[in-house]
């Protein structure tokens, strides 16, 4: 009985884990770029269930099966889906139609984004709303000076290259992952490698669009039921919890008891 508790209570903490995973994303459906996270269970451990018999005790060699202890939250992975293309008509808005992230410089070292949402800072330098820079090819920050020239002067080629009228200023780094599943968020829709043997590698089949950013990918209706399904299991484990202690309960009070 008691390891039913403790099977059921692990499972409760991990849907707590669940429900803060899809509480995240459902508290970015509008955070442009932004990937949904996705939660990966596993089961703590199993016990092997064993034959008795009645002369030899426990016979090691007759397994009848097992018993899982419980169940946690093993990991969270990114879901790279592609999320939709908004139009903005913003000369500072990109977007990255196919695989592919911007190569954004932090003080903690490089961290990648689909969010393109940028801006230039009083230096000129195009940066992130946070105001991290964005990256070139040559991985230096990327310096737009428009002191006489209007911001409709900016143009960028799909392939990333970024222009000033007709004069070419530098172009976006834009870079890929062999397993962009590898990485882990870093906050602000900031990515980074779970490791530093995790390298990337220059995107292929990716178009960057100017005037578009690329909204969430978390979608309302589908976190929404993911919500409502990890609620109901957590409360039908919270039953289970209950009712194995009135057993108990009953097991330890009740059960041999010495009428008088």
């Amino acid at each position: 009985m008691v390891s039913g508790i403790n099977a059921a209570a692990s499972g409760m903490m991990a849907q707590q884990l669940n429900i803060d995973v899809i509480s995240n994303n459902l508290a970015n459906v509008n955070t442009p770029g932004f990937k949904a996270l996705m939660p990966v269970f596993k089961r703590v451990s199993d016990i092997e269930l064993q034959e008795k018999i009645k002369k030899d005790g426990f016979n090691q060699d007759k397994n009848i099966g097992t018993l899982s202890s419980g169940s946690t939250l093993d990991a969270t992975i990114i879901d790279l889906k592609q999320g939709a293309m908004r139009k903005t008509d913003n000369k500072l808005d990109f977007a990255i139609n196919g695989n592919g992230f911007f190569a954004i410089g932090t003080d903690n070292g490089d961290a990648y984004t689909r969010n393109g949402c940028f801006t230039l800072n009083e230096e000129g330098a195009l940066v992130t709303k946070d105001g991290y820079p964005v990256l070139s090819e040559s991985g230096s920050a990327i310096k737009i000076d428009i002191s006489d020239k209007s911001m409709d002067k900016i143009n960028v080629t799909n392939d990333g290259t970024i222009f000033l009228g007709k004069q070419e200023v530098d172009k976006l780094k834009i870079v890929d992952f062999e397993k962009p599943t590898d990485l882990i968020s870093a906050g602000n829709s900031l990515y980074k490698p779970a490791n530093e043997e995790i390298t990337p590698i220059k995107a292929k089949n990716s178009r960057v669009e100017q005037g578009f950013i690329e909204g969430s990918n978390s979608n309302v209706i589908e976190t929404m039921i993911n919500t409502i399904a990890a609620t109901r299991t957590y409360e039908s484990l919270a039953k289970v919890v209950k009712t194995t202690e009135m057993t108990l309960d009953k097991a330890v009070n009740d059960v041999g008891r010495v009428i008088q």
